[in-house]
């Protein structure tokens, strides 16, 4: 028969909003009139959290690319795909913007775990295309984020996204990361362990990471177009707090 489909994220637990918080961003937002915020930050052990505009759909950029590494984790653990899988770079995946794929022999053969890797460290859009592919396409990675039931992220575009035609919000950001790192039941701690390790040697240093001070480890990716700016991940901190926290901005153009 039909089964029910239920959501297979679990929502994240919230206690105490951080009002203080969120009043000192607001005070920091109102002396940038032109960049439009989205931010949403939730802390472990507390359940203490601040959001605004948090479920205000923003374009994705390349953050996301982390939906697309969880999906592909997830059809790893179904045994759809390998790791060891290798793929055939042709001109039809090639694509512009960050990332050195687009250099690379035609017909040249790069392994899952290349591909997934330089998606995440160094943003590669060809490596993220061909992933897409592999998974079946865009229609595919969209059917799995509505099965774990986000509403408000999708990909409508193949990368480079300079349009922002693929979606998110500050809030389903929180909550892919959430899963990620709490729920075992969504994904395996060898799934986890992966993708951590993919995420914590992001290249780009400049946005939230610059802010962090030394000490304090981030797993996170990055997203940059002409009228976003965005940053989403976890964040271990020297004296021992750990955080999630996404901040998306729309911005005038770069």
């Amino acid at each position: 028969g039909a089964q029910t489909k239920k959501a297979q994220m679990q929502s994240i637990p919230q206690s105490n909003r951080l009002t203080g918080l969120e009043n000192e961003i607001k005070y920091v937002m109102s002396t940038y009139p032109s960049v439009k915020p989205a931010v949403y930050v939730w802390q472990y052990g507390t359940g203490n959290y601040a959001e605004i505009n948090a479920e205000a759909t923003y374009s994705a950029a390349s953050i996301i690319k982390i939906p697309v590494l969880v999906d592909l984790f997830r059809s790893i653990e179904k045994g759809q795909i390998k790791l060891n899988d290798r793929m055939t770079l042709t001109d039809y995946y090639r694509a512009e913007g960050s990332g050195g794929l687009q250099y690379k022999a035609e017909n040249s053969k790069w392994t899952i775990d290349q591909l997934a890797r330089i998606m995440i460290t160094d943003s590669d859009n060809s490596a993220t295309n061909m992933l897409m592919a592999k998974l079946g396409s865009m229609t595919d990675v969209n059917s799995s984020i509505r099965q774990w039931g986000l509403k408000s992220t999708y990909v409508q575009t193949w990368l480079p996204d300079m349009t922002g035609n693929n979606h998110t919000t500050a809030k389903d950001m929180a909550t892919i990361l959430y899963n990620i790192d709490n729920n075992d039941k969504f994904l395996d701690i060898t799934s986890r362990e992966k993708i951590f390790d993919y995420m914590g040697h992001v290249h780009n240093n400049r946005l939230i990471k610059a802010g962090l001070g030394s000490g304090a480890l981030f797993v996170h990716k990055t997203g940059d177009i002409g009228k976003m700016l965005g940053d989403a991940g976890i964040v271990f901190a020297p004296n021992g707090t750990k955080y999630i926290v996404v901040i998306l901005a729309n911005r005038p153009h770069n």
